[in-house]
């Protein structure tokens, strides 16, 4: 939850399917988060929000698991060069994201979580201040 009282979270429907959210105590009031049709994706979850409003989490796209930031409704898509999966867990009021990703053989790559939730946090860093360093959200080791 932020400093303004709102949360982001996800719920399950019947289908097993997770679905992105974001809550307003002043309000209350559930808004749901939906990710452009293109993505592909078939469950997603919310899993921070800082003061600015900036959403971030993750979503299932095929068998592959991406990162993703919205902000103000543009959202953009990560994925870790050869993970199947890319999570982002939670973000800071400077924009700073933590995560995980793991490689194609299950492992948690570089190493520990905490080298794998650095290195999520560089490239989102990376990303947000060098557009032009990478395409399609993919991130280049």
């Amino acid at each position: 939850m932020n400093d303004n009282g709102v949360a982001a979270g996800f719920y399950v429907d019947a289908g097993g399917n997770s679905h992105g959210y974001v809550y307003n105590i002043s309000t209350p009031g559930f808004t749901e988060i939906s990710l452009p049709g293109a993505d592909g994706a078939t469950s997603f979850a919310a899993t921070g929000i800082n003061n600015a409003g900036e959403v971030i989490g993750f979503f299932l796209n095929g068998t592959v698991t991406e990162g993703f930031p919205d902000n103000g409704g543009t959202f953009t898509n990560f994925e870790a060069t050869g993970s199947t999966n890319t999570i982002f867990l939670g973000i800071n009021n400077n924009g700073q994201v933590v995560g995980v990703y793991q490689d194609g053989g299950g492992h948690i790559d570089p190493g520990p979580a905490e080298e794998s939730a650095a290195f999520v946090r560089l490239i989102y860093e990376q990303r947000r201040t060098d557009v032009s360093a990478e395409r399609n959200g993919k991130i280049a080791r």
